[in-house]
């Protein structure tokens, strides 16, 4: 265990997060409690199988929004531990040890392992949700050798962003911007540039609803 962060608006309340780093194995590494810890739930989402080293909460919104440093970096979910975005901020892609947030500036201090300390100001938060307009987001194949196509539905006609990001935040690959019609949709992701190892695909719609995937090239 690498950190336990009480719940600030909950009692009963509670998240955990583990290293794993003895372990060799793919187990979630953030866990949440909602009932004393009678009941874990594992809300890792989409967080590549690496260690978690420590986790803070949004001091404007607690329920949803967390940081946590990672051996890549740091990420953050907007939605409880559903999906997670890498969250770097200029950071270099060095082990994250420890996490700080200063609540009246909305700062975020990261401590890193040999390259010593960085701050970044957070984003405000506006206090809408991310919208759910996107269905079946899939991959396949994931993991893949070349190539793979990524399918998806939206409910509407919306603008649309779609993005290839490694672990450490950079872009690599921007697949699509644009207006798309309600109904299913499909785009090929991957090519002879792309190396071996774990990518964050990132789905943002024009009012800022997001989903995000993991995947795989072998």
């Amino acid at each position: 265990m690498t950190r336990v962060v009480a719940d600030p608006e909950s009692v009963q309340g509670a998240w955990v997060t583990l290293s794993g780093f003895r372990h060799f194995d793919d187990m979630a590494h953030v866990y949440r409690t909602h009932n004393g810890g009678l009941n874990w739930v594992p809300v890792g989402g989409n967080l590549p199988d690496l260690p978690v080293n420590d986790l803070v909460l949004d001091p404007d919104d607690p329920d949803e929004r967390a940081y946590i440093a990672t051996d890549a970096g740091v990420f953050l979910t907007s939605n409880g531990g559903d999906t997670w975005e890498p969250a770097n901020m200029g950071l270099p892609t060095v082990p994250v040890t420890d996490l700080t947030v200063h609540g009246p500036t909305r700062s975020l201090v990261a401590a890193t392992f040999g390259r010593s300390m960085f701050r970044s100001a957070l984003p405000e938060i506006s206090g809408v949700k991310t919208a759910q307009i996107f269905d079946n987001v899939e991959i396949a194949p994931n993991p893949f050798l070349s190539e793979t196509r990524v399918s998806l539905r939206i409910s509407a006609p919306n603008r649309v962003e779609i993005r290839l990001f490694d672990l450490s935040g950079r872009c690599l690959q921007h697949l699509f911007k644009g207006a798309l019609p309600s109904g299913p949709h499909s785009f090929s992701v991957g090519g002879a540039g792309l190396e071996a190892g774990v990518y964050l695909l990132q789905i943002v719609d024009e009012k800022g609803a997001m989903v995000c995937r993991k995947m795989v090239k072998q």
